[in-house]
This record gives C-alpha cells, structure tokens and sequence, in this order.
C-alpha cells in the first residue's frame, strides 16, 4: 500500500529532523508519493538536487535513499539549518550524502553531468539564463525511469523560470506529467504517462490526508495531472497521524 511506504518515509524524517518542512505540505506528500512508487517499482538510482538552502527537500530524498543509493547536492553554501540537521544524520546514510559547495556552472560538477539519477531537483538559480542553463546542463541526467522536478512554475515572482522552461524542456526528451504547487515534474515521454496513471490510482490513498480537487490539462503536448489538496491540518506531524 502507498500509504504504508509514506508512513515509514515520513518516519524516518522525523527521527532526525523535527523542526517542520520548510515548503508547502501539498508539496511534500506529492514528493513522498512519488518516492513511494518509485520504491514499489523498484526504480533505483541515486538523487540529485540543486538549490538545496535549508534542505527541505534535500531530506526528503535522504530518507528514500536504499543502502546503495547517494544524494549529491549542489548549493553555493551550507546553511546552518542545513548543517546542523545533517550533522544529526547516522553515519551510515550521512557518508551517502555529498554537498558540492559551487555554482552548477561549476566545472568541477563535469562528472556528475554525465551521471543518471532516478530524482533530479531542479531548485537552483531563478533567473531565466539560470534555469535554461541548469535544464540544459542536468536533464540529462535523468534516467530512463527517472522524474524531474522544476521548482516555482508559473511562480509570480520568478517569471524566468516559467520562460526558460518553456524555452529548454521540449528540447530535452522529458514532458511534464503532474503539476503541484508551483513544482512540475517530468519524465522521459516514455514513462511519463505511467507515472500519472500510477498518480491517479493512488489518489484515493493519498485523500486520507485531505481531499483532492484534481484534472489533466495538456501541457507542452503532454496530459498532465494537476492537483489542489484541502490539508486536514497544517501541523506535518498530526497530518501524517493515521498513517503511522
């Protein structure tokens, strides 16, 4: 069931990070959602994120990390909210765990460019050259089962991000198949409709934590589900309750 695998993910996070998810909790159960299925299909590979700040999203991909799989991450610093949550870690998942203090223009990132990751995070820059360079650069990356996440899509504030998506994806092999909260994730066209067929299924699960308004919408040619959920509470702790 995916909510058991949510379940144990969202424990495993908060055994060593209690001070709350940085980011929009619709965000977070879409993010454990797709975590999860991946799991249950057994898609492996490592994770890869860029613009890591106060590592939100970072963890989440920490937890979902088999004994065999790393995290790279990409920022210009460490935050100190960053640090002291990862000094926490076991040292059994903290050696699999590798920050790359540089800009992603960073020659010193040529190898991981060459990588394939099961999870790429795209989180980086905001400006339009910024994120047109970083799609360029790192979708790439993605494995032939793998999922993209761009974050701020159509975000007011970052229209740059919006355009260079528009500009860079169709020219990468990815389309987009859900759209959550500003964070569109993509895949291979050859997996995407998979991954939101498997979404859809898995919405009656996903409304125990609050009910989904949710629709397809064609978005660079490609069905994409979009979905608006109705939290029965704010408090991340709480909410996860009748999963545990």
């Amino acid at each position: 069931m995916l909510l058991g695998t949510i379940a144990r993910l969202h424990k495993d996070y908060i055994s060593f990070r209690n001070d709350g998810v940085p980011f929009p909790l619709e965000s977070v159960i879409a993010w454990y959602a797709l975590l999860a299925l991946q799991e249950q299909r057994n898609i492996r590979g490592n994770i890869l994120e860029m613009g890591v700040e106060h590592g939100g999203t970072a963890f989440l991909g920490v937890v979902a990390l088999r004994e065999d799989e790393r995290i790279d991450l990409i920022d210009l610093k460490k935050s100190p909210r960053f640090t002291n949550v990862a000094e926490s870690l076991p040292i059994t998942i903290a050696s699999r765990v590798h920050f790359h203090e540089c800009s992603t223009r960073s020659p010193e990132l040529s190898k991981i460019a060459q990588q394939r990751f099961r999870f790429v995070h795209i989180d980086a820059g905001h400006s339009r050259q910024d994120v047109f360079h970083d799609i360029g650069r790192f979708a790439a990356c993605v494995a032939q089962d793998g999922i993209l996440c761009l974050d701020d899509v159509f975000e007011i504030r970052w229209p740059g991000v919006t355009e260079a998506m528009f500009e860079a994806i169709p020219f990468t092999g990815l389309v987009p198949f859900l759209f959550v909260n500003r964070k569109l994730y993509l895949a291979p066209a050859e997996i995407a409709d998979l991954y939101r067929q498997m979404l859809v299924a898995a919405l009656p699960e996903i409304e125990a934590f609050g009910p989904v308004r949710h629709w397809t919408e064609k978005m660079l040619g490609s069905d994409t589900l979009i979905w608006k959920q109705t939290l029965k509470t704010n408090d991340l702790n709480l909410l996860f309750a009748p999963t545990d």
